[in-house]
């Protein structure tokens, strides 16, 4: 951890009475005369990115030239075969990792990047692929969800054909959801590759950009990606195991972090004695090398001493063909958590309780049913970068 003897900035709580936009500073500067600043040294801190935040406060995260350079690197070399008039578009706002990653790599190539200045609305998004006509679009998996159903509600009513590639991150996605946004968003003409990142450790899984339909496998993040090491340890021993089995992920990566900010205890904790990074991600590997991704190890759920991943339950919600978005939270009681599913329903649906819990009873297994119920909300609670708040859910059933 090279920030030793290194400048660094001192970030502190306080109260501003005010702020500058990022719209209203390229109101005024002319960018045209702006020259960027050569790194005097590759290592030590230079940048600060934040994580998601979604399981609690984001945290500022040092990264080294040498790690944007890495992860710009690994980024590329998954888009080397992608057409030459790319254009790329991004949902998520910049302050993604992979949002500063494909704005970067859009200089490099010298190919145009469309990002929203606020959190765009569905139909915003599709509209503007209609209008400007990107070739490649990274989004979360709740986007495409939705996007879905509004081509589908709508007969397909914006153009979305300019699509030749459709990489979704930032939470898992099961293989039935990934089927049905393939056949139903995008008529079964390109696949979806889902990616898996760490802002700590930048690109560590995606599905190669010459993947075709044929040779994307369904619910997997992909292979390793450049620079990465992976392997998978018991989550009750801490020893490797074999494919097939599942464990939490531990990553090695040539873009890896220079520490947090102003927490040196939670940069040690953060790897094991062998210098590999904790990702906290329970997941597993097939014989050949596609990664799976369960869930995250402090959102994992029990009842009855049985694991419950509540991305299956959210995912087996989504596919009812009533529900627009879904979140499963849990309250406790002797035997262990309840579930409860939180629905946001489609326009002009209706759907009784008791009758989506039935639903959902039929297709898990006894452990993963909705024994706490369901309850109807306007909106689900989600991030800017679209993945579930877990504690807002969790204070929508107190």
């Amino acid at each position: 951890n090279n920030i030793t003897n290194q400048p660094i900035l001192k970030i502190s709580t306080i109260v501003c009475d005010g702020f500058t936009t990022y719209s209203s500073i390229v109101a005024v500067e002319d960018i045209l005369f702006i020259r960027p600043i050569k790194s005097k040294t590759p290592v030590g801190p230079c940048a600060i990115i934040y994580s998601s935040g979604t399981t609690g406060t984001p945290k500022g995260i040092y990264l080294s030239d040498n790690a944007l350079k890495s992860a710009l690197i690994s980024f590329k070399q998954s888009l080397m075969d992608e057409p030459i008039e790319n254009k790329f578009m991004m949902t998520s706002p910049i302050f993604w990792y992979t949002g500063t990653l494909l704005m970067m790599l859009g200089v490099h190539f010298g190919k145009p990047r469309l990002f929203f200045s606020t959190e765009p609305t569905t139909e915003q998004i599709l509209c503007s692929i209609d209008k400007f006509k990107p070739t490649f679009l990274m989004t979360g998996v709740a986007a495409v969800n939705e996007m879905m159903f509004c081509q589908m509600t709508n007969g397909h009513k914006y153009n979305i054909q300019s699509l030749m590639t459709c990489v979704v991150g930032g939470s898992p996605m099961r293989a039935d959801l990934q089927r049905k946004i393939v056949n139903n968003l995008l008529q079964g003409r390109i696949p979806i590759k889902q990616g898996y990142g760490a802002s700590e450790q930048g690109i560590i899984a995606v599905w190669s950009m010459d993947s075709d339909i044929g040779t994307v496998r369904d619910g997997s993040v992909g292979r390793p990606a450049a620079g990465i090491e992976i392997k998978i340890v018991s989550l009750k021993t801490g020893k490797c195991v074999g494919p097939n089995t599942e464990g939490e992920i531990r990553i090695k990566s040539v873009s890896n972090m220079e520490g947090y900010v102003n927490d040196m205890r939670k940069t040690i904790c953060s790897y094991d004695e062998d210098g590999w990074f904790k990702s906290g991600d329970v997941g597993y590997y097939t014989v050949d090398c596609c990664l799976f991704i369960v869930g995250r190890i402090k959102e994992l759920m029990f009842y009855n001493h049985e694991r419950i991943a509540p991305i299956d339950i959210e995912t087996v919600l989504l596919s009812h063909p009533a529900v627009l978005d879904a979140g499963v939270t849990v309250k406790n009681s002797d035997h262990g958590d309840l579930l409860i599913g939180v629905v946001k329903v489609k326009p002009g649906q209706n759907i009784e309780p008791k009758k989506l819990v039935s639903y959902v009873d039929d297709r898990v297994k006894d452990h993963e049913r909705l024994r706490g119920g369901i309850i109807f909300v306007d909106d689900v609670p989600r991030s800017p970068a679209g993945k579930l708040k877990r504690e807002e859910l969790l204070n929508l059933i107190q």
